[in-house]
């Protein structure tokens, strides 16, 4: 798991960081479970399981935050085996509904770094997870799925033409837009294991833009010493202002601030002159805020999204070149409305109020949202994720740690200063909801915050459905 404390069941762990010696205990890992290698497998897994009342659970690469992928007592489906990709040149689905176009299909445990590689050269892109080892066909995509080019595309569901499934009943079901409406549905933002073990999704594929321009920004305070809260007020209230113009020319990104230091990797499909007159007076205008200080500034231009890909994940993860894992904590998260940029202080106030709230832990804002989400499934009728996909701007998050031998009083009290982080957004933006995949454990009204309440009640009419017809 990428989170090692969903490994554990209170004082029943086995912490790889523990001293040789220390006892080891079977806590949450499954019990006993199947590599499965290709659909039969699954089919027969599945089969298996019902018969001797086993409790499933599917882990693909185990990237899942809150846990999913493992369970005391349970028996695991693990994906990581089943491998292809195909790559289709035109494709228009079973049921002829769409016009034939690009598209790649994946099985159930590609992960998205040989979905990039098997691109390369296409000259096709697809949206994808930053992360290169995040399963491309498991619960990234079954919650939602964002990256870096969803401002131009959309969501990794919106981009979903056909999903392959194994049911509770060992059959092998094919949804798309004109067959297994509702497992369709539910397969895209239901949530990951929850509907059946998915074997396989097509992905449609975008012409790689004629050219990317990716920035590096770095800001610190210039005495040294922490920013005062004033300081940090300043530096949201610019940054949320200049969001606006940022979102419409559809940059994406990640941004990180605390009080030590505001930094930032963007990228937008357009020309180097263009991205330079959008971006740079953005950094001069934060470069005039008291004590703050540029230490870098790059603007560069990229031939494909995987070269800017590749520079940013090294650059993230320069010791290993691959996702950091084996750590302890939690997040929380929000949706930020884009409407709450009409007040740019009153978003800094509540950003600097929810991270207070959570012992000041910083927080990572996914600008992964814009025009390309805002415009998918506007009516909430084809897909189950949150609505607040299509209201929002950000995707902000906040992660707490602790150390593998905390007792469970620091425990809570993590989980708790997370949970806090989650509740003050919630409260300073009411409607607002929560993505999924990256939430707190303990999300305030989850229901409404993970799908909305008429979302919920469908996705649980479906799983009731599927559920009878193994009985």
């Amino acid at each position: 798991m990428q989170y090692e404390n969903w490994e554990g069941e209170g004082e029943q762990t086995c912490a790889t960081d523990a001293p040789r010696g220390s006892g080891c205990h079977q806590g949450r890992v499954p019990v006993r479970g199947v590599r499965v290698e290709d659909v039969d497998d699954v089919q027969n897994a599945i089969r298996f399981a019902t018969r001797h009342n086993l409790r499933i659970v599917v882990k693909s690469s185990g990237h899942d935050f809150l846990g999913r992928s493992a369970a005391a007592g349970s028996f695991l489906i693990w994906m990581h085996k089943l491998r292809n990709i195909t790559i289709h040149d035109s494709w228009a689905g079973a049921c002829g509904l769409h016009r034939e176009a690009a598209a790649v299909t994946v099985v159930g445990g590609v992960p998205w770094g040989e979905v990039y590689d098997a691109l390369e050269g296409t000259g096709y892109i697809a949206v994808g997870g930053m992360s290169l080892t995040v399963s491309a066909a498991g619960g990234f995509v079954q919650g939602g799925g964002h990256g870096a080019l969803s401002p131009s595309f959309g969501l990794a569901v919106d981009n979903v033409l056909e999903v392959e499934v194994v049911t509770a009943d060992g059959t092998l079901r094919v949804a798309n837009a004109c067959q297994e409406a509702d497992l369709f549905f539910a397969l895209r933002g239901g949530g990951g294991g929850t509907f059946g073990v998915v074997t396989s999704v097509t992905y449609k594929l975008h012409l790689n833009p004629a050219n990317f321009v990716g920035t590096q920004l770095q800001l610190d305070p210039q005495d040294g010493a922490a920013w005062t809260t004033t300081t940090q007020e300043e530096i949201l209230t610019l940054w949320s202002r200049e969001t606006v113009a940022l979102d419409a020319a559809r940059w994406a990104g990640y941004w990180s601030f605390n009080s030590l230091g505001f930094s930032a990797n963007f990228l937008v499909p357009a020309t180097y002159t263009a991205a330079s007159e959008a971006f740079t007076p953005v950094v001069q205008a934060l470069s005039q805020i008291a004590n703050v200080n540029i230490s870098l500034y790059s603007i560069t231009s990229y031939s494909t999204f995987q070269e800017w890909h590749t520079l940013v994940y090294n650059l993230i993860f320069p010791e290993t070149h691959t996702d950091y894992t084996g750590s302890y904590g939690v997040l929380a998260s929000r949706i930020i409305p884009f409407s709450a940029l009409d007040d740019p202080r009153r978003v800094a106030k509540s950003i600097l109020a929810a991270s207070a709230a959570s012992g000041d832990h910083g927080m990572l804002g996914h600008m992964v949202i814009g025009p390309g989400v805002r415009a998918g499934d506007r009516q909430n009728q084809t897909l189950a994720v949150t609505p607040a996909w299509r209201k929002g701007v950000w995707h902000l998050t906040t992660s707490v740690r602790w150390n593998w031998n905390a007792t469970e009083a620091e425990t809570r009290a993590a989980r708790n200063q997370a949970r806090r982080f989650a509740e003050s957004l919630q409260s300073a933006f009411p409607g607002s909801g929560a993505y999924v995949n990256e939430a707190s454990f303990d999300e305030p009204h989850w229901a409404r915050s993970f799908w909305g309440l008429q979302n919920y009640a469908r996705l649980m009419a479906i799983k009731s459905q599927n559920s009878r017809e193994v009985q």
